[in-house]
């Protein structure tokens, strides 16, 4: 298993790279648990203007739609089946 930071999968080289060598998986989150995720981080300088933010992960969406498997994410909390035993 291999996760990719935001940008990755955008780009045409990477995203035929991973789809030549497995199966991608798009964890399709909400822009609001996006953006309450990342509120406090200060290491994500691509999130830190809100205008900007939301004009690239809506931007980038397109892209992530290419991926094998969509698993839509509703909340912050995991479904029973995925969590350990």
């Amino acid at each position: 298993m291999l996760a990719l930071g935001g940008g990755a999968f955008t780009a045409p080289a990477n995203r035929d790279l991973l789809q030549n060598n497995g199966v991608t998986v798009w964890l399709d989150c909400p822009f609001e648990i996006v953006e309450r995720r990342v509120a406090l981080a200060a290491h994500r300088p691509l999130a830190r203007d809100p205008r900007q933010f939301a004009a690239l992960y809506h931007a980038r969406r397109e892209a992530y739609a290419l991926a094998d498997v969509r698993v839509p994410i509703e909340n912050d909390n995991p479904p029973a089946w995925s969590k350990p035993f």
